[in-house]
């Protein structure tokens, strides 16, 4: 009998305690928000990085989190929304993979938060070189151009057209401004289109009328899914004319070009090609999803290994633990300088028959 009251007092004393300890684990979890586009035609690219992440995690060990995710449909108008959301959940850690335009709109509030923000997407000069809060994946405009303006250069594509997507124009407007000073060439055209309202026969008004002597065409867009569909107008006239999209301009553009992929080269943040691991996770990633990983998927997969090395350092996800990794240089495999922004090299891949 005392035995079994023994047992009893046991089980009443133990089970608050273990209660108590599952309670205290789930409230210890690491709480990463992530804010990025989950609909419309390009919406498969938020289900690629939410899919990235979660993979990396699981890959590295990291498993005591949860996701905070907020659709902001790469829109201005939304991303204030979305904001509010995730911060609703006091996230540790905030990951954006949204517009240039999108995170300018709530940048002032961004300053203003004691937490790390990851920036995987949005290329604009107004957050290079800050001591601030905000950790960006992305090259800033200046450099991204510069690059990208070399390798014309180097090419001698003396005469080009432009492609210009208008509706991201806190990207693609200062991004022309910042090509033009590094090119040497001329643009003997610019066409410029409104993502989402694309006006077919003014394309083919713009394209019948194009001089044949052209070397390249140079597709200043962001997120945007007609850049598959102007391709295809696009090689009617110009069968092999190279093609070069910014890193931004890649994504889901082969569902939409369709088979007229030759000579197509992106301004990429990763050697797909020549990484051996890379071309191996790009097969694993096409058996699922069809298509090339996204830039912005493996960014993702870069801010896991982020967050996971600066948690490993000093057990912690506070903003001073960020700062304390930049400092200590060990953000430098990661491309990030001091401040946290972007110093990569963009590598060239033509995606047809991938040659750098």
């Amino acid at each position: 009998m005392k035995k079994i009251l023994y047992i009893f007092t046991f089980i009443l004393l133990v089970l608050p305690l273990v209660f108590l300890v599952n309670e205290c684990k789930k409230e210890n979890k690491s709480k990463i928000a992530i804010i990025t586009n989950f609909s419309g035609p390009n919406g498969g690219t938020g289900i690629s990085l939410i899919s990235s992440m979660d993979q990396t995690f699981k890959n590295l060990g990291f498993n005591n989190y949860d996701f905070i995710i907020a659709n902001d449909s790469w829109n201005p108008k939304k991303i204030e929304k979305a904001l509010d959301k995730v911060l609703s959940y006091n996230p540790d850690v905030i990951v954006l993979g949204t517009t240039s335009t999108a995170l300018l709109q709530i940048f002032d509030k961004l300053e203003t938060l004691n937490k790390p923000i990851i920036s995987l997407s949005s290329t604009t000069t107004k957050i290079t070189s800050l001591d601030d809060n905000l950790f960006s994946f992305a090259l800033n405009l200046r450099d991204e151009q510069k690059q990208i303006a070399e390798y014309f250069n180097k090419k001698r594509w003396d005469k080009i057209i432009v492609i210009r997507e208008t509706s991201n124009y806190k990207y693609t407007e200062p991004a022309l401004l910042n090509f033009k000073k590094f090119y040497n060439g001329k643009i003997e055209n610019t066409f410029e289109f409104e993502s989402k309202n694309l006006n077919i026969n003014s394309l083919l008004k713009f394209t019948d009328n194009l001089p044949s002597e052209i070397d390249a065409f140079y597709f200043l867009v962001g997120y945007s899914f007609e850049t598959g569909i102007i391709i295809q107008l696009l090689r009617k006239n110009f069968k092999n004319t190279p093609i070069i999209l910014t890193p931004w301009a890649s994504e889901n553009y082969e569902i939409f070009a369709g088979r007229f992929l030759n000579n197509i080269i992106i301004a990429h943040y990763f050697d797909i090609v020549g990484d051996k691991k890379l071309r191996e996770l790009v097969r694993e990633h096409r058996k699922v999803f069809k298509t090339s990983p996204t830039v912005l998927s493996l960014l993702g997969r870069e801010s896991v290994y982020f967050i996971n090395d600066v948690y490993r350092a000093y057990g912690s996800l506070k903003l001073k633990s960020f700062k304390k990794f930049l400092i200590t240089k060990k953000a430098e495999n990661y491309y990030l300088d001091k401040y946290g922004d972007s110093r990569r090299r963009l590598f060239f891949i033509n995606f047809y028959n991938n040659e750098k």
